[in-house]
């Protein structure tokens, strides 16, 4: 056993998601877990089965599609920024020339093209911010945001509260929208 999480595909080359020391490995068991809510945990357990920490996470790389639950911000203690980045084309996973990033300091989120902001939420305040458009039909919101700002971390999430056949996540696309968060936006582009 060499104590690592790898990703191939079709025989491919692997892609290594996690290794674990030696110390996280003696008398340990290492576990993987699919959760409900799409965050795929490699998580040390105890004897008993109770998660003893959690080792690695999706969540916690949310590329290009942000799921009720991941987070956009800062972890101030290990300097862990989690933000959305577009794809580079249709069909390439690739980083693109967008990112989704939340500003601790504004408590905003912005769109930025290759650094350069183009897009941004405005301010948060009383539950929403003051870009992010209700749904045109029933003139409510279909997300209920949450903001935590500590001195361990600074960032933005949200559940959705919506009909469940609507979508739920929010996708950065390579022309820099962010359609379910501003529908009637223009892209970055232009």
């Amino acid at each position: 056993m060499n104590n690592t999480l790898k990703v191939t595909q079709n025989g491919g080359d692997p892609l290594l998601i996690y290794s674990a020391s030696e110390s996280t490995t003696n008398n340990s068991n290492i576990v993987a877990t699919l959760l409900d809510s799409g965050n795929f945990i490699l998580h040390q357990v105890n004897s008993d089965g109770s998660t003893e920490r959690v080792l690695w996470q999706s969540f916690d790389y949310p590329g290009g599609t942000l799921l009720p639950g991941k987070k956009l911000g800062v972890d101030y203690k290990n300097g862990h920024i989690w933000s959305l980045s577009s794809w580079t084309s249709l069909y390439s996973a690739e980083p693109g020339a967008f990112t989704l990033d939340w500003d601790p300091g504004e408590h905003q989120l912005k769109i930025k093209e290759r650094g350069n902001v183009c897009w941004s939420s405005g301010v948060f305040s009383n539950g929403r911010f003051k870009f992010v458009l209700p749904d045109d039909d029933s003139k409510k919101m279909r997300y209920n945001f949450s903001i935590v700002s500590n001195e361990n971390e600074d960032y933005f999430t949200y559940t959705y509260v919506g009909d469940q056949s609507d979508a739920s996540q929010w996708v950065l696309n390579i022309m820099g929208r962010l359609p379910v968060a501003d529908p009637g936006s223009k892209s970055c582009l232009g």
